[in-house]
């Protein structure tokens, strides 16, 4: 699975690079693979969606958009930010907005957004890198807002040498208690569910806003 190709991993600038790369060369597989919200995800998302002030919604590393389009079937105004282009073309083909951006770099006004969705998407970033973009959601949630965030278990960052797409990704995984601590120190956690899919345990939190 996932398409193969000449360039060597070392070809890129670093580990997020590698892994968009990945995602615009396997888009239209991975949306043909994943056409709706699976379960257990659905629950996760329902959930969010009646926790959530109805409002706008940022939903971080949207991918082809298919929790967009569920929760802005659901009367919120949602935009998706991809750094992946092909993604961003599949959001957009879905009638969703977009904005090209690196989770790293946002640059978004305050308080501009009632809610943010990141779903398995910060564990595409190094460790190190998480707190500062739970700064950058902090600040563009308005206060009292929620996040609604998915990690995976494990103690690795790295590339994921096992990956069915090529080139393979790079994941980062956190043991639950080192994850609740660094949640607390952010957010408060409202609700916090553990479950496995597909052999892997996932950490699923719903997080209000610390900032007044």
């Amino acid at each position: 699975m996932g398409k193969k190709e000449s360039e060597s991993q070392g070809a890129y600038k670093d580990h997020v690079e590698q892994t968009i790369r990945s995602y615009d060369l396997n888009a239209e597989e991975y949306e043909n693979r994943y056409r709706s919200v699976e379960e257990p995800f659905l629950d996760f998302l329902l959930k969010f969606a009646r926790t959530a002030n109805k409002g706008r919604i940022l939903d971080i590393g949207a991918g082809t958009g298919n929790d967009s389009k569920l929760l802005k079937s659901r009367g919120f105004d949602v935009t998706c930010l991809e750094l992946s282009e092909e993604m961003d073309k599949r959001c957009r083909a879905k009638g969703l907005k977009t904005i090209n951006m690196d989770m790293r770099e946002m640059h978004l006004p305050a308080n501009s957004f009632d809610a943010v969705l990141a779903k398995e998407s910060l564990l595409h970033l190094r460790k190190s890198e998480i707190p500062k973009v739970f700064e950058k959601i902090k600040m563009i949630l308005k206060p009292g807002g929620h996040l609604g965030l998915i990690m995976r278990e494990g103690d690795a960052d790295h590339i994921l040498k096992e990956d069915a797409y090529f080139p393979q990704r790079f994941y980062s995984r956190f043991r639950k208690h080192r994850l609740d601590r660094l949640l607390r120190q952010h957010f408060d956690v409202i609700y916090d569910r553990v479950f496995e899919h597909r052999n892997k345990f996932l950490f699923s939190y719903i997080l209000k806003n610390k900032k007044f």
